[in-house]
């Protein structure tokens, strides 16, 4: 029988995919971190978990630092002193190697942590912990045998698993392979992938993750299903590499993997002093709190789970965000709002990132019929409001000077454009203050019949009279062929028109000047309540939130609301119906509400290089298609 191993797939995909071999240092690195976590979860030493935790340990604020110090002393600092040499020409290697054993030690703590809390193992004093045999197995040695009806013969794969935890959450087994960083992340997805199937094959169910530390962890989970299409183009593979079959594989596995969505970044050690000293000052002020798990770390701002003793209270623990904003020398309050089983802090990132447009993976704007960015969340994945749903068919969107609003429309508008072509969509524009739209003047998404609207020169009573007029004769059309929506007329008619969304950059300023205010909101308002169904759709901006600007007509109407950084709390309330956007750090951090809870975001940066792509005249956009 032909034989394969693991390591073999691997070395294919990662040649497929074009990454560098890792150098010594890099290789020495990850045969380190792979036997410090090896010796941590299973090993005999007194680094192991279940010789060195016991509960006090567990539940000290410094458990993180101290677990990670004594893997060091124990497991590294031994190896090291025959390793030494590996690192010469690269110390960059040493320093990934200790921050992902300290990003391994805060994890593997804080999993612990929500094993104890949830039941799986108890201490049980000089007996030990309880369960502890029943939370991991380690270094398991899997072979599983393939065959296709097309195959010469049957292929053995081989392979050593890293661990197999148990979930605290689900109780389900989990794959776990560790990695210290990756250049090629399609190969560890895969190799993954590949053990996961081998586990099923010997009667193992489950979901599978893929856990890197570099410095800070990030867990990317993969359930069974998702899993499927990948583990078919890998028994191609296996064949290929067996030579039982002819090749398969005729291009990276890499886009698998695009749809697949990131999991939230774990923060990384400097992240966990921050949030340790955050549970600190809420102990000192009474609270009976611990530090849950897992601490995430978004583009702008940390989330901290605060779990609270039964006799804690929730109420005057989410009254002290101004205080803790004084006592962490923080620029601006912390969000505390109420989470599962917990309360979870919200506090500004020391080190913030920048999420640039570019790298977005708009994959999922296909999932809407009209779908309009909104940003990222905390795993990096794009949430977008559809236009064409009955919730989120206009928006209104608020933010004070330095809050990153003009910037979040300047996105939208680029997504727009990255997923529609002009047969699809139209924009109108409407610019008070004359600098809001640089490079779509010319743009051939623009409305032939209305495009770039400057008042006061152009009447805007006439403007939305004009659509009025475009939103009934939609209707008329909608009529004769029976159809209830846009997006129905255009499934039986491909020369239906195109979908229209009309933004403003400043709205305060256009009621200021308007002449007719009030038959400039009654027009909004019919628009409002119709023009959906015809495709015709309002995102209305301003800086000012107050009631003369933001009036009942207004919040009737535009119903999806997006709400960066605003001055008070008054003017939190009264986009989103709650308090909180009064703290967003600026630079384009929002909360986002479809009628629900408001759900936290960042809007992505359009640098130069994206804006000259989507924001130029028309005789450079030769085409018009999508990006």
């Amino acid at each position: 029988m032909a034989a394969v191993t693991v390591s073999d797939i691997r070395r294919e995909i990662w040649r497929a995919a074009g990454a560098p071999d890792s150098d010594g240092a890099g290789a020495e690195a990850g045969r380190l971190f792979h036997l410090v976590a090896g010796e941590a979860l299973g090993g005999e030493s007194a680094a192991a978990w279940q010789q060195w935790f016991d509960e006090s340990r567990l539940e000290a604020d410094d458990a993180a630092s101290a677990y990670a110090a004594a893997l060091y002393e124990h497991v590294l600092g031994p190896e090291l002193e025959d390793s030494a040499r590996a690192f010469e020409d690269n110390p960059q290697a040493l320093v990934r190697l200790w921050n992902g054993v300290q990003g391994f030690a805060a994890w593997l703590a804080g999993v612990l942590r929500e094993c104890r809390e949830r039941g799986l193992i108890q201490w049980q004093g000089r007996r030990g912990w309880q369960g502890a045999e029943s939370l991991v197995r380690t270094e398991l040695p899997l072979t599983w045998r393939v065959s296709q009806p097309d195959w010469k013969a049957p292929v053995e794969v081989r392979g050593t698993l890293d661990a197999l935890f148990r979930d605290p959450s689900s109780g389900r087994w989990i794959v776990v392979e560790w990695k210290l960083a990756s250049s090629a992340p399609e190969a560890d997805a895969a190799q993954l992938c590949l053990y996961h199937r081998m586990l099923e094959a010997n009667g193992e169910n489950g979901a599978a993750a893929l856990v890197s530390f570099d410095p800070g962890l990030r867990q990317t989970l993969f359930d069974a299903a998702g899993m499927r299409q990948v583990q078919e183009r890998l028994v191609q593979l296996i064949g290929k590499l067996a030579g039982v079959a002819a090749p398969a594989v005729r291009r990276p596995l890499a886009p698998l993997f695009e749809e697949t969505a990131p999991a939230p970044r774990h923060a990384t050690p400097e992240h966990l002093k921050l949030a340790e000293k955050a549970i600190g000052v809420l102990r000192a002020r009474g609270h009976d709190v611990s530090l849950g798990q897992p601490v995430l770390a978004g583009p702008s701002f940390l989330q901290i789970p605060v779990r609270l003793a039964p006799r804690a209270s929730v109420r005057r623990v989410m009254a002290e965000a101004h205080d803790l904003q004084v006592q962490l020398g923080l620029k601006s309050a912390p969000i505390l709002r109420k989470g599962e089983g917990c309360v979870l802090l919200e506090i500004p990132r020391p080190d913030r990132e920048t999420v640039f447009f570019r790298n977005l993976n708009l994959r999922a704007a296909a999932q809407s019929r009209a779908p309009l960015l909104i940003g990222v969340d905390l795993a990096g994945r794009p949430h977008f409001a559809d236009l064409a749903d009955s919730r989120t068919p206009h928006l209104l969107v608020a933010g004070s000077t330095g809050s990153g609003k003009s910037e979040w429309m300047r996105a939208a508008i680029a997504a727009l454009m990255a997923t529609h072509t002009p047969a699809d969509l139209r924009l109108v524009l409407i610019d008070p203050k004359r600098t809001a739209f640089p490079g779509l003047r010319r743009s051939p998404y623009l409305w032939d019949r209305l495009s770039v609207l400057m008042p006061p020169d152009d009447d805007m009573i006439d403007a939305f009279d004009v659509l009025i007029e475009e939103m009934e004769s939609r209707y008329r059309g909608m009529e004769k062929l029976g159809a209830a929506d846009l997006s129905e007329w255009k499934s039986r008619d491909k020369s239906a028109p195109p979908r229209i969304v009309v933004l403003c950059d400043e709205y305060a300023d256009l009621v200021q000047s308007a002449a007719g205010r009030k038959e400039l909101e009654n027009r909004i308002a019919r628009l409002g309540a119709k023009a959906r169904a015809a495709g015709i759709h309002l995102v209305l901006a301003t800086q000012r939130a107050s009631r003369d600007v933001v009036t009942g007509v207004i919040k009737a109407n535009l119903t999806g609301r997006v709400c960066l950084r605003v001055a008070e709390p008054i003017e939190s309330r009264l986009v989103l119906n709650a308090a909180g956007a009064e703290n967003l750090t600026g630079h384009g951090d929002l909360l986002w509400s479809a009628g629900g809870e408001p759900v936290r975001l960042q809007a992505p940066l359009l640098d130069e290089e994206s804006r000259s792509r989507y924001f130029v005249p028309a005789e450079r956009q030769a085409g018009g298609g999508a990006a």
